[in-house]
């Protein structure tokens, strides 16, 4: 292999992948980044106040990620910071808690990973996966009346949501 294949392969320790799980991989980290970017744009297009209170939830979902709590049998972490990114999907929708979401994985896989592809792809595939959720719950909020729109409701939904997106950060980890 070249000096530039060998330096990729140290970089991001994919040697032992099969060539699925290196495609796989790279959909799902590159889609997440892509998703990313969206939603820093669109977070950037609020008014300071707005972006001010998004990065205080972001830094409050980063520093929870620095005490991982591990799974027991599992090569998973997790931590408490579902709670500041649930606020921040409430409050100002899917874009700021997708950011917050890779934020928490990215700090996780950072301490409980050397591996490149872990550190780059936890928060690519958290991303994605709160996004998606966020909007499926945005969308479906937006079809509750305001006869129906109780807190319990909204809470049954929120919960639902939760739930689906812990479902679907875990199947997009497992599947590699």
């Amino acid at each position: 292999p070249s000096p530039m294949t060998m330096i990729a392969l140290t970089f991001l320790r994919m040697d032992d992948y099969t060539r699925q799980a290196k495609a796989y991989w790279w959909v799902t980290s590159l889609s997440g980044f892509i998703v990313l970017c969206l939603s820093a744009a669109s977070v950037a297009s609020l008014e300071p106040a707005a972006q001010m209170q998004i990065l205080v939830g972001v830094v409050f979902a980063t520093l929870t990620g620095l005490f991982p709590a591990r799974i027991p049998g599992a090569k998973t972490s997790g931590s408490v910071a579902e709670v500041f990114v649930f606020l921040l999907l409430l409050d100002y929708g899917p874009a700021a808690a997708a950011i917050a979401a890779a934020a928490e994985a990215g700090t996780i896989s950072w301490r409980t990973s050397d591996r490149w592809t872990s550190r780059l792809g936890s928060p690519a595939m958290a991303a994605l996966a709160m996004h998606g959720c966020g909007t499926a719950f945005e969308v479906a909020g937006a079809h509750l009346t305001p006869e129906s729109t109780h807190l319990g409701m909204l809470f049954a939904l929120l919960l639902f949501m939760s739930i689906a997106y812990f479902a679907a950060g875990t199947l997009l980890m497992a599947s590699l």
